[in-house]
């Protein structure tokens, strides 16, 4: 069974040796600070940008010579023809770092970016989910209970499961760092006839 938000948090409240609650907004202050911290490890979790939440794309500038940036973005940064400008997100648009300032010059109307969401709990792989579910757990009973014996053993749960969880990132991004990795594998197939130069 797919590990939801409200299991996620039963799951927290769990870790301090409350009950559970039924539903999402209950009004119960340890379910709400559960709320809110499941929400913030989540953000953290996904500002390192997983397949699953990382998207190209080319963005056009509006009437103002402004690029928008959408609220749900957590990073952006330049690609391709415009990998050499530095850039930020500030008030929903995207700031020239060298200029200082929002408003582009007239000229090229678009530019390429990779842009990291935050997107629904319920969006994520099962192993992302189970690793946020973990973290959370560990960090909601270090504020409310602190017990180290408690946190030791939610941190060894927490460590298999940001093992999976980067294994499945693996698997599924098609990573390989012997062919991924620009240098390195320049270096690995230098003299090779095949493959190298």
């Amino acid at each position: 069974m797919a590990l939801t938000e409200l299991a996620a948090v039963n799951q927290m409240l769990s870790a301090i040796d409350e009950e559970g609650v039924s539903a999402l907004g209950s009004g119960i202050p340890d379910a709400a600070a559960a709320e809110i911290l499941l929400g913030a490890v989540k953000s953290d979790v996904l500002a390192m940008g997983w397949l699953v939440n990382t998207r190209t794309k080319t963005l056009t500038k509006d009437g103002n010579n402004r690029f928008v940036v959408a609220g749900t973005a957590l990073s952006i940064d330049t690609e391709g023809h415009s990998a050499h400008i530095n850039v930020v997100q500030r008030d929903g648009y995207l700031v020239d770092v060298a200029n200082d300032t929002d408003v582009w010059p007239t000229g090229s109307s678009t530019i390429r970016v990779k842009i990291v969401y935050d997107i629904a709990f319920e969006s994520l792989p099962h192993t992302l989910r189970s690793y946020i579910a973990a973290r959370a757990s560990r960090e909601f009973q270090n504020d409310e209970i602190g017990s180290s014996n408690l946190e030791a053993k939610i941190s060894r749960k927490e460590t298999q499961l940001w093992s999976a969880a980067l294994s499945d990132r693996t698997l599924v991004a098609d990573e390989n760092p012997l062919r991924g990795q620009g240098a390195l594998a320049r270096g690995i197939y230098r003299n090779n006839r095949i493959y190298g130069t």
